[in-house]
């Protein structure tokens, strides 16, 4: 509804004039916004994993429930600030150096990842699994950046655990070789030549050692045939030019 006063030459009221405007698809259109909105935000706050909405230099309009559950604070204490600042980064320089490098990176188009701790309730660090990718408009202009991450710490504690037993391992067999050395010691001393043959011998443990530190260094993974007889050849004091 609109309405207008006409007045006369002098000034003097007249009359008013107004207009009624049918302004129902409107409304109906803000509404379906402001609802499918509502249900964005009610769908990523059922998410465990942390989804956010950043504007294109960095401050943050949104962020899901629970990440703020998860460090203990509330929306509007990050909400209209500059991401990097937010109290998940904000306890070490050189982890919002990343950040704020990463955030340039997606806003020049680019999506980055990488694993990350951040500063959770207490002061605990958790390991995450961080994602920064840009959010474009339909005419490919970047008018946003969109952060999301997902809890790896059992991950990380299960890589924590195997590289306890793999340190464990090495150090067992490496003791072990100690052993066979010890015993190759007092084996030899006695016999013809004792001193030669002890060489030989711990040249061809040596190579063993060799050999094993390679698949060590590998993490027990598969390791190449010829680095491992490279390794074995250098280690044993053989010739070269007997092997091709």
């Amino acid at each position: 509804l609109n309405v207008s006063l006409v007045r006369g030459d002098e000034g003097e009221p007249l009359f008013f004039i107004a207009t009624i405007e049918d302004i129902g698809s409107r409304k109906r259109a803000e509404t379906a916004v402001t609802e499918s909105e509502a249900r964005l935000r009610l769908l990523l706050d059922q998410l465990f994993a942390f989804v956010g909405v950043l504007s294109a230099d960095g401050i943050l309009l949104h962020a899901n429930k629970a990440p703020l559950d998860a460090a203990g604070i509330r929306l509007e204490d990050v909400a209209g600030k500059p991401f990097d600042e937010a109290y998940w980064w904000s306890y070490d320089p050189a982890v919002q150096e990343r950040l704020r490098d990463a955030m340039a990176r997606a806003r020049g188009g680019e999506v980055v990842r990488y694993d990350v701790p951040v500063r959770m309730a207490g002061g605990r660090l958790m390991h995450i699994d961080f994602q920064i990718a840009p959010m474009r408009a339909q005419d490919g202009r970047v008018i946003g950046l969109i952060p999301s991450a997902i809890d790896i710490e059992e991950r990380k504690a299960a890589e924590r655990h195997r590289e306890l037993l793999l340190a464990e391992l090495n150090h067992r067999v490496k003791n072990t070789l100690t052993i066979v050395q010890s015993i190759a010691v007092r084996s030899f001393r006695d016999l013809p030549d004792a001193e030669a043959r002890l060489h030989g011998f711990e040249q061809r443990l040596l190579a063993l050692s060799g050999a094993h530190n390679l698949l060590t260094q590998s993490n027990w993974e598969p390791t190449r045939l010829d680095q491992v007889a490279e390794q074995v050849i250098s280690g044993s004091g053989a010739s070269r030019e007997r092997f091709r």
